[in-house]
C-alpha cells in the first residue's frame, strides 16, 4: 500500500470513529435528557413532559441488583441489552439496534414479551435511537 492510500485509509477510520464518538454523545444526551425525547405512556394518547422520559429517571444504573433496581427498570450498562437472557419469564432473547428501536416505538421486546406500561412508547427517530443505541451499547 502507498503512502497515499496509507493516509487516506488512516483519515477514513478517524472520520469513522469521530462519528461514532458524536453519535455516541449525542445517545448519552437523549438518555440523560439534555436532549428531549418524546414520549407517551401505553394506553394513552397525551405526549408525557420531556423531563419525565428521560431515561435516567428509571434506569439508574444504581441498583443492587444487576438486573433491576427498585423500580424493575433494568441497568441498561454496556453490553446489557445485547447480553441473551430471560426478561420477564419469556424465552431467551437479546436486543440488536433493530429490535431496541422497535421496543422503544412499540413496548413489545424482541422475543415478543411486552414491556411494563410504565416503560414509555417512544416517537423517536431512527438517527436519535441509533444515537441512543450507540451510547447504552458504548456504556461502562
Amino acid at each position: 500500500m502507498n503512502l497515499r492510500a496509507s493516509a487516506l485509509l488512516m483519515l477514513v477510520c478517524l472520520v469513522g470513529s469521530a462519528r461514532a464518538d458524536d453519535q455516541a454523545s449525542s445517545g448519552e444526551k437523549l438518555y440523560r435528557g439534555a436532549l428531549p425525547l418524546k414520549g407517551t405512556i401505553f394506553g394513552h394518547d397525551m405526549a408525557l413532559p420531556t423531563a419525565v422520559v428521560a431515561c435516567t429517571n428509571c434506569h439508574t444504573g444504581e441498583a443492587q441488583n444487576a438486573s433491576a433496581d427498585a423500580l424493575g427498570a433494568p441497568n441498561l450498562r454496556g453490553g446489557w441489552l445485547a447480553e441473551y437472557r430471560s426478561r420477564r419469564n419469556g424465552p431467551l432473547g437479546h436486543y440488536e439496534e433493530t429490535s431496541f428501536c422497535q421496543a422503544l416505538r412499540t413496548g413489545i421486546d424482541p422475543v415478543y414479551v411486552t414491556l411494563p406500561i410504565q416503560m414509555p412508547r417512544f416517537t423517536i427517530s431512527d438517527q436519535d435511537c441509533a444515537a441512543l443505541w450507540a451510547y447504552l451499547d458504548a456504556k461502562t
